[in-house]
């Protein structure tokens, strides 16, 4: 609905500017970037079967290897970067069984948590009743408008296509408050282009470090990184200065 409105605004802002000439090719266009973006957000699937998966996910992420190697390291580290005040309400996206949010509500937030897979979900709720659980996904965050204080991903956000990415950065912000910050730790590619890399390289269609940077940055953020190890980074970004969006 916030599309719809958004993408009508828009042609009527054309109309005025025009005057009484009609931009039809400026209205077409507009209505087909419109249906792409609902695409996107509607062509969600889950290619890895993590309902599955739940049953053994904290076996094979403690398993310190691979995918997972450092991942005890990664999730204490945007525990401590994000620094939750008690009391602060926090997002943890993709949240699995709940190992990342443990981490935050140790600490004093209220945290809630979505992902896509309900069994996963059942596997988080298990651990953590204190925990409210969501399901759904990166595109179509199911909260409201500035709700968050922070947000916090882990092994979720290389799960998108480079055109999603901008779309899941965006719904972050919309659910978070005006100074809400945003930390996110997964496998990056240092990459700052396709043509840098070939399907041979391991780090292949993993998101690009500098381009989330830069939009973040674009977005009036201020971003710190790490590289836990090859792979592995976190990035962090604070608000320059508080975002009345909406």
């Amino acid at each position: 609905m916030k599309q719809v409105i958004e993408t009508t605004d828009r042609m009527l802002l054309l109309l005025k500017d025009r005057d009484k000439e009609i931009p039809y090719a400026d209205l077409f266009q507009l209505a087909d970037d419109s249906r792409q973006l609902r695409e996107q957000r509607k062509n969600w699937l889950d290619r890895w079967n993590y309902d599955l998966l739940a049953d053994h996910h904290d076996e094979r992420v403690r398993a310190s290897s691979g995918t997972f190697a450092d991942y005890e390291e990664a999730l204490e580290l945007v525990a401590e970067w994000l620094s939750p005040i008690p009391g602060e309400t926090g997002l943890d996206l993709g949240v699995g069984t709940g190992n990342l949010a443990s981490k935050l509500l140790d600490r004093g937030a209220r945290m809630c948590g979505v992902d896509q897979s309900a069994k996963m979900l059942e596997q988080c709720a298990a651990k953590l009743p204190e925990l409210e659980t969501k399901l759904g996904n990166m595109l179509a965050v199911p909260y409201t408008n500035g709700q968050f204080d922070f947000i916090a991903s882990s092994f979720a956000f290389r799960h998108l296509s480079a055109e999603q990415q901008p779309l899941a950065l965006e719904e972050m912000r919309r659910v978070l408050k005006p100074h809400g910050r945003i930390s996110i730790a997964d496998l990056f590619s240092l990459s700052d282009a396709d043509s840098d890399l070939d399907d041979s390289d391991p780090m292949s269609g993993y998101p690009k470090l500098p381009t989330v940077i830069r939009w973040l940055e674009a977005h009036g953020y201020m971003t710190r990184a790490r590289r836990i190890n090859d792979m592995l980074h976190l990035v962090c970004a604070v608000p320059i200065r508080p975002q009345n969006r909406y």
